[in-house]
């Protein structure tokens, strides 16, 4: 059965409901990807580590109740990272983040699974991939299993964690440039490739040998290019309730459309017609809309697709 391995963090967001109360809520972009593939009815493995405290009990539960495996998650007793979750005035979701020595930090190599011959894919990217320590396990992961799974990044920048320096910009821009599909925002993108339109980061990535990137820009839609050409997928129209998730879910249904598709290898993936492309980006951007229309990180089932 194909599917995707996800590698990164999971962590708990503590979302302000008012001035002195914060509910707690599952996250983590690799976390909430892993979440929505599985709601979309595609096998998804977590690899990210998972800390034994209460909120990883809860971050393990809660990715097993979405349908994914999480029996391959190293676990430790390091504590499990925070994010304070702020909405700005257009909902728009501000992060502040306790993020020391945590899980998700001290995974090496050698602590994940050395046989991935059961998924297709390999999902990285996130501070995960920015940060030093984890970082550079994202980096050998890759090398060791690109040309045997596809792989996908979506780096999901988060510079109050990683900083705005050139050493995290140069780990996710060199995961970029070695992955089969690329998902980016246009905001992602000013970090990634700064003083770079959407336009020359698309044809520098198809250049290197990425065969499908994917930009997104909020409520203006997101573009698709492969080898057969570049599509426009508008934003569909929705009542914002806050946009904590809507990138991971747009990320999510990409995987998904390709799954969907059987595109489980280097070939068939270079091969998509555009028609393609933008039935697989509308998915997406279906799964994106509904996740925007709810509070949190809250992607949608298959059927709510409807």
């Amino acid at each position: 059965m194909s599917g995707v391995a996800v590698l990164g963090e999971a962590l708990v967001d503590l979302m302000g409901d008012g001035d002195r109360t914060f509910r707690a809520a599952p996250g983590g972009s690799p976390a909430n990807i892993a979440v929505a593939l599985g709601r979309l009815g595609h096998r998804a493995v977590f690899l990210g580590g998972l800390s034994t405290d209460r909120w990883g009990r809860l971050l393990a539960d809660h990715l097993a109740a979405g349908g994914v495996e999480v029996d391959r998650a190293p676990r430790s007793d390091r504590p499990t990272a925070i994010a304070l979750v702020d909405l700005a005035e257009d909902r728009s979701a501000v992060y502040r983040f306790l993020w020391e020595d945590t899980a998700d930090r001290v995974v090496t190599l050698d602590d994940l699974p050395a046989d991935l011959d059961d998924v297709d894919w390999i999902q990285v990217g996130s501070v995960a991939a920015a940060l030093p320590d984890s970082g550079a396990v994202a980096a050998a992961l890759v090398a060791r299993e690109g040309g045997r799974r596809l792989v996908a990044c979506d780096p999901n920048v988060r510079t109050m964690v990683h900083g705005d320096g050139p050493e995290p910009r140069a780990r996710l821009r060199d995961l970029c440039d070695v992955a089969d599909l690329v998902k980016i925002s246009d905001e992602d993108l000013d970090f990634v490739l700064p003083d770079t339109s959407i336009d020359q980061a698309v044809d520098r990535w198809l250049e290197r040998g990425v065969a499908l990137v994917a930009v997104t820009r909020g409520r203006d839609g997101a573009t698709l290019a492969g080898p057969s050409g570049r599509v426009d997928v508008p934003a569909p129209a929705t009542t914002v309730a806050d946009t904590v998730g809507a990138g991971d879910t747009f990320m999510a249904g990409v995987l998904a459309g390709l799954l969907d598709a059987e595109v489980t290898d280097r070939a068939t993936l270079e091969s998509l017609e555009t028609d393609e492309l933008g039935a697989i980006g509308e998915l997406a951007a279906r799964a994106a809309a509904i996740t925007v229309s709810r509070v949190g990180a809250d992607p949608p089932m298959r059927s709510d697709l409807a």
